[in-house]
Formats: structure tokens, C-alpha cells, sequence
């Protein structure tokens, strides 16, 4: 983990991923080109590892794992294998995203409020829109964030749309990146993968961050702002008020 931090941190200084939203989503954003993949409607997000549906779900109180599909692909006779291929699928990597990389945001006193202060409907949009976001970026087949909108019906906006006038800092930006590479590798995701995907997100700070400040906007950490990390309670496990 470690060797995970400081290899994001050198490319910060160079150039995941807050969620996705509408007009009311704190940390909401998209990335992405192309067609108009869409999810949504009455799909719902959620289930267990290796279910075909989608939607509604925080992902919160269990694991997910791309281990078993990491190892399995091994085996494959693919002269290219995207990520998704490699980690089980395009409802897999969303699983992870619902579970581990929520999860990580939720037990993050530091920036878990501005996910667990966002309506059902809303933080369920967030989930969504996320797991959309990080398909896409893992090379699953179909897969568009562009023109895509969650399974509540709202679609999933630029990063610049959905946070402008948010103030968030840059201290809530790098406290996302620890837990988006916490959850991921909880699940399995190699630290070549993870290296190799930090360019396109880091790559979105600009669109997402309007305060230098690195001190995080609403964190709720005994002790001060900074005194948390991943691991740290704080307000976690919420799922939107």
C-alpha cells in the first residue's frame, strides 16, 4: 500500500475519481468518451459478486474480490486482455467499485461526509455513475460514461458539470485517491494496473478541485481535519440521508 501511495503521489505532482452526479450529488463527476452507453431505469446496481443486475446498492459492509478472476485469466490464451476481461467482467468490476472503493470513501471520516449527506436516490446515482466511470476506464466492451445515466434515471455528468461551485479542496481530491486505490487493491487489482490507470484520473483534478487548500472540506475526524485515513471511522457507513 505503501508503494501504491507513493507511486500516485509522484504522478499528483505531475499532472480517482469522485462519483458522478446531478445537480445536488457532492463529489459527483464522469469521464470518458464516446457513445451513449446507458444503464439505468429500473436495472438497479447492486446484488452480489457476479450478478447481471445493477444499481441501487451502497456496496457497504462486505469485500469484493478480482483475485479469483486475476488468477483464472492467467490461464488464458488472449495475446490482449483488457482490465475488465482480466478482473471478471464488466458486472465484476462493478461489484468492486460498489463494495471496496465505497466502502474505503465511507470509512474515511475525512470526505465520507460528502457521500453520506446525499439523498437515497442520490448517493445510489453517485454509486452508479462511479461504477460506470471505472468500467469504462477498465476497457469493458460496450461501455460509455458519456451519454450513460444512472439506474434512478438522472444522467451522469462532466466532472466540471457536477462539481462547479462545490469548493471542494484538494485535500478531499487526495483523500479520494488513497481510498480509490485502498478499495481497488482490497480487490485484487495488481499495482502495475493501478499505476497504469492514475494518469487518466489524476488527470481530472483540474475539473474537480477549486480549492488549493489541503485541508479537507467537511471531515469529521476526532483529533482535526488531517487525523484520519481510510481506515479511520469517522462518519462511515452511511448511505444517504
Amino acid at each position: 500500500m505503501k508503494a501504491l501511495s507513493v507511486a500516485i503521489c509522484a504522478v499528483v505532482s505531475a499532472t480517482l475519481i469522485y462519483g458522478c452526479g446531478d445537480d445536488d450529488d457532492d463529489m459527483a463527476g464522469g469521464a470518458g468518451s464516446g457513445g451513449s452507453t446507458s444503464k439505468g431505469g429500473s436495472d438497479g446496481k447492486g446484488g452480489s459478486a457476479g450478478s447481471t443486475s445493477k444499481g441501487g446498492s451502497s456496496g457497504k459492509g462486505g469485500s469484493s474480490t478480482m483475485a479469483g478472476a486475476n488468477a483464472g485469466g492467467a490461464g488464458g490464451a488472449a495475446a490482449e486482455q483488457s482490465l475488465c476481461e482480466k478482473y471478471g467482467g464488466e458486472d465484476n468490476v462493478a461489484m468492486v467499485v460498489e463494495t471496496n472503493v465505497i466502502g474505503a470513501i465511507a470509512a474515511d471520516c475525512r470526505i465520507s461526509a460528502h457521500f453520506t449527506e446525499l439523498d437515497a436516490d442520490s448517493f445510489t446515482h453517485v454509486v452508479d455513475c462511479l461504477s460506470i466511470q471505472v468500467e469504462e476506464l477498465f476497457g469493458c466492451e460496450g461501455v460509455s460514461y458519456v451519454g450513460s445515466e444512472s439506474s434512478v434515471g438522472r444522467a451522469c455528468r462532466s466532472m466540471i458539470d457536477a462539481h462547479q461551485g462545490l469548493g471542494i479542496s484538494k485535500g478531499d481530491f487526495d483523500a479520494l485517491i488513497e481510498d480509490v486505490v485502498s478499495g481497488l487493491t482490497e480487490a485484487g487489482v495488481e499495482e502495475a494496473d493501478i499505476n497504469a490507470a492514475a494518469p487518466v484520473l489524476l488527470g481530472l483534478e483540474d475539473a474537480i478541485v477549486e480549492d488549493t487548500s489541503t485541508v479537507e472540506t467537511k471531515a469529521a475526524c476526532e483529533g482535526g481535519a488531517s487525523a484520519g485515513g481510510a481506515s479511520a471511522g469517522g462518519n462511515g457507513g452511511g448511505g444517504g440521508a
